[in-house]
């Protein structure tokens, strides 16, 4: 099945607000101009509020700790440092993306919600058996 162009846009905004790909599973939900425009706001808010931010310094503390843990002459007190860095911005990025896939959710009605829900669910049982 081809979808417009115009429809894909909500799918990649509930994407980057939830932080994973599950533009997949939103595309079998139907949302109405209103909807995808209030999750476009929604999205933009919190890319500006800081969530692009926090996650290319995820992304840049966790090369830093990767970089540090290959390092032969790093001592044991700087791979701690460097990988309590890491899952400090990683932890404020996951609270972000939450906060953000949160209120997104709020904008759908609870049969979009569970029908997204079920086809999360379907995807995670497919990851397993792989």
């Amino acid at each position: 099945m081809r979808f417009p162009i115009r429809n894909l846009l909500p799918l990649v905004i509930l994407a980057l607000a939830a932080g994973t790909s599950q533009a997949r599973e939103v595309r079998a939900i139907d949302l109405p101009p209103e909807q995808r425009d209030r999750i476009r706001e929604i999205v933009e808010r919190h890319r500006s509020e800081g969530m692009a931010d926090a996650a290319t310094k995820s992304r840049e503390a966790q090369r830093a700790a990767r970089r540090i843990l290959r390092d032969q002459t790093a001592s044991e007190a700087a791979v701690r440092e460097a990988y309590k860095k890491a899952a400090a911005a990683r932890e404020e990025l996951v609270v972000l993306r939450r906060r953000t896939r949160s209120e997104v959710l709020s904008v759908l009605t609870p049969e979009q919600r569970k029908e997204l829900d079920s086809r999360s669910w379907r995807r995670a049982g497919r990851r397993r058996l792989i």
